[in-house]
């Protein structure tokens, strides 16, 4: 359900049997209790959107027990204050809200830390606080806590003492009222069989009618030639259609807006071009038509990582475009200063492994840091996928960033990577799936081309199908070994020898490797 720009003043409650809720630049200014409907019973909704609102502040509102995703993206609203999230929340998103107070007690504290992103362009600022600050976002925030003593509990004093609540507003004793519910049953059973008799003759002379004029025969005809679009809408529904989901259409760049100039390169589930945003040079990733379901399901699980992504070293997506279900693109910054690989090839082999090879290692592991953090893979770090900004700042390519949870088994994509074949791990081409270790293998090899100078691609042998086979049976034994030059630091040769390790439990983990290059990094000129 989405009620754009209608005019609301108080949201005193939300319709029931919806799951996703959708309002948008009403002018809310005043919430009521959200956790059940006019009848006072449990809501069910899943997905809200306040998005856009008047309200000032989130204080002590009650939210649907089963929720699972909150937008509050674009509104005023300045402080949140003693509202108790459930443990169903999985999205918050408060792009564009900046918060002057933030405070909740443990158990929402715990569910909030869990949440991988508020969105983009949010701030909470640290006010006055009666509990504890505790960081949150790894580190950027802090928020306030309080313990459930500082909460005011529910005084019995505020409801009636043990009076019968049912002698009061009837007057009837309980044996009259039973009398009367029955009574009242009954007849609500006799209208809906009189209402049901009434019902099947008007029905029936309608199709009677029809029949004879021939409609009827169309509306079947128009009913089947339907069904392939309804059933789609129903599997697309099943698969959590990034399209309803508040986050993602607060993200959403109206088509018109968004034009491809050129094609820079292909996979087997999308395209991306070079082309504008308005008047800002993007990159536009766009779902390749006629894919395979599962091309879909991982397209919309990409969607929903890439907007979700928040870094300084990883390209930014500025939104996500569509017309359909299968017509679909992310659009994010365009960076012009080319990457390692043709820095390396421009550039040449410096045999010393200098500050700006140690700056350029050491913000690849911070983005790779950050993304096995918050339980993202991934998948297809090399020489191609770190690309510059025109003044030298490292950043990822955002291709392809899935949850490590996403389709088991079903995401591991090595086939178009064999281009990039040095830097796939063994137990890939055994038949694993991707993982934070094959993820500290590719590092490693990234790592040992920054020391050399080159790509390694270019000295692996790879122009008869001879030789690939062999190449690809030595990854997989573990017999590829990455040459290391004798002038490289003892420090850096160790970690590059660590992390492509054949067994990767014996691959040191993300922050190990930081840990190292922050190490050296001290002993440097900076």
């Amino acid at each position: 359900m989405d009620i754009s720009k209608t005019p609301i003043t108080f949201l005193e409650s939300l319709p029931a049997n919806v799951s996703i809720i959708a309002f948008r630049e009403n002018g809310i200014t005043r919430l009521g209790d959200l956790s059940v409907d006019k009848l006072k019973r449990p809501l069910t909704t899943a997905s809200l959107s306040l998005v856009g609102q008047a309200f000032t502040s989130l204080d002590s509102v009650t939210l649907p027990p089963a929720l699972q995703s909150l937008s509050l993206a674009n509104s005023v609203v300045r402080s949140i204050r003693n509202t108790t999230f459930p443990a169903t929340l999985t999205a918050l998103n408060l792009t564009n809200v900046s918060l002057d107070a933030f405070i909740v007690d443990q158990s929402s504290f715990l569910i909030l830390s869990r949440l991988p992103s508020f969105g983009s362009n949010y701030t909470i600022r640290a006010s006055s606080c009666l509990g504890t600050l505790q960081s949150i976002q790894n580190g950027a925030y802090s928020i306030c806590v309080t313990s459930s003593s500082n909460t005011v509990p529910q005084s019995t004093s505020m409801s009636p003492p043990s009076l019968n609540s049912t002698t009061i507003s009837t007057g009837e004793s309980p044996s009259e009222s039973s009398s009367s519910l029955a009574t009242t049953v009954a007849l609500s059973c006799v209208l809906a069989v009189v209402a049901g008799v009434i019902i099947y003759f008007v029905v029936g002379r309608c199709r009677h009618r029809l029949r004879y004029s021939g409609v009827l025969k169309t509306r079947r005809s128009i009913a089947l030639l339907s069904s392939p679009k309804a059933t789609m809408r129903g599997s697309l529904m099943g698969l959590h259609d990034v399209r309803f989901d508040p986050v993602i259409a607060s993200s959403r760049l109206a088509r018109s807006d968004v034009r491809s100039v050129r094609t820079l390169q292909a996979d087997g589930r999308a395209t991306v071009h070079y082309g504008y945003w308005k008047k800002e040079p993007v990159t536009i990733r766009q779902l390749q038509p006629n894919n395979p379901r599962i091309s879909v399901e991982l397209f919309m699980d990409e969607v929903r990582t890439c907007v979700q992504v928040h870094h300084p070293h990883i390209v930014t997506c500025l939104g996500v475009t569509w017309s359909t279900s299968t017509d679909m693109a992310i659009v994010s910054e365009y960076l012009d200063g080319g990457s390692l690989k043709s820095h390396m090839t421009q550039n040449g082999h410096t045999k010393e492994f200098h500050a700006t090879k140690w700056r350029i290692a050491s913000q690849i592991t911070e983005a790779l840091a950050y993304l096995h953090g918050i339980g993202i893979c991934y998948r297809s770090l090399h020489a191609d996928t770190v690309l510059f900004t025109s003044d030298g700042v490292v950043k990822l390519a955002n291709y392809g960033l899935n949850k490590l949870s996403v389709r088991g088994g079903q995401s591991g994509m090595v086939s178009p990577l064999l281009s990039h074949l040095t830097s796939i791990a063994p137990e890939l081409l055994n038949g694993e799936d991707f993982s934070t270790m094959s993820d500290i293998y590719a590092l490693g090899i990234v790592l040992c081309e920054l020391d050399s100078g080159r790509a390694m691609a270019a000295s692996f042998d790879m122009k008869g199908d001879d030789t690939l086979r062999d190449d690809v049976e030595k990854i997989m034994m573990g017999q590829f070994n990455p040459e290391v030059s004798t002038s490289c630091p003892d420090e850096i040769t160790q970690i590059i020898h660590a992390c492509v390790h054949e067994d990767p439990h014996e691959r040191p983990t993300i922050q190990a490797v930081l840990q190292v290059l922050q190490t050296y990094g001290g002993g440097l000129d900076v």
